[in-house]
């Protein structure tokens, strides 16, 4: 039997906006996220907004046509064009300037049991495939509205887009923002959604992802247990598992991640305030 889902959540009426895109609750940085709104066209059926030579479906929302569009952290530091299109027709453009994430350095060394993790590459090319399939489903419906909730107590032990060199190897971006604490300590979704994935997997450990809807997710791996099931609606603030220590780890603590349209953005952005159209 399929799983239930949820209906769109309500949000309030918004002010009218001007014509042409707006941006406002957008974080234009390496590793943010923009939140284009367009409105004040009579007739538009159908808009697509394009960055960066990808084209992103707008959905309508009382009158006005919205898309998110995640931003990398190694996006260019520039001023970056934005456009509306339907067909072959413009209906409006403006530029985005994109700013540095300012991530920081560090460098640290694991240790041989979490080192010959990675000695199955087979198995951690299926892990990558089955979450790269996950997220890169397209819900219409917006299942939340608000800022979401930091989803666990605890110290920031590695931020989102931290440039990290492990035992002496190249630097790459930390992907997701580690919250450390104890284990057992709850885990919360941030923002109402529907469970689209739970798995015991290699690197991820323990690992649930949730389905925001318009192409937002979120993902909370090394989990020591959880309490929810794949196609579960969940609301925010409701109790999803328990911090474990599972998965490439050396310690407790929650890998945090938001990933908008396949492009892991840092999910604590969405705290700092509501996204509604």
């Amino acid at each position: 039997m399929p799983s239930p889902t949820p209906a769109p959540t309500p949000v309030p009426t918004p002010a009218p906006l001007p014509e042409g895109i707006d941006l406002t609750s957008s974080q234009p940085k390496q590793g943010g996220f923009l939140f284009v709104r367009f409105a004040g066209q009579a007739g538009v059926s159908a808009p697509v907004a394009y960055f960066a030579t990808v084209g992103y479906t707008m959905q309508p929302q009382g009158g006005v046509w919205y898309a998110f569009i995640g931003l990398s952290t190694d996006i260019s530091i520039a001023n970056h064009p934005l456009e509306v299109w339907e067909g072959d027709t413009l209906l409006a453009s403006s530029t985005v300037p994109v700013v540095d994430g300012d991530f920081t350095r560090v460098e640290f060394d694991l240790p041989p049991a979490a080192v010959d993790l990675l000695v199955d590459q087979e198995r951690i090319n299926r892990e990558r495939e089955l979450v790269a399939s996950t997220v890169s489903a397209f819900t219409p419906a917006k299942y939340w509205f608000g800022p979401w909730i930091t989803p666990a107590e605890g110290d920031i032990s590695s931020e989102f887009g931290e440039m990290r060199s492990e035992n002496g190897g190249p630097y790459f971006p930390h992907l997701g923002t580690d919250i450390a604490n104890e284990a057992g300590t709850p885990i919360y979704a941030p923002a109402d959604g529907v469970v689209a994935l739970n798995e015991e997997l290699l690197l991820y450990g323990n690992v649930v992802i949730l389905d925001h809807g318009v192409g937002v997710f979120s993902l909370y791996a090394h989990m020591d247990s959880s309490v929810v099931v794949a196609g579960q609606p969940v609301s925010k603030g409701q109790l999803i598992g328990y911090m474990g220590q599972t998965g490439y780890v050396t310690g407790p603590h929650v890998h945090w991640e938001a990933i908008v349209h396949g492009t892991r953005v840092n999910g604590g952005l969405f705290t700092l305030g509501a996204t509604d159209p």
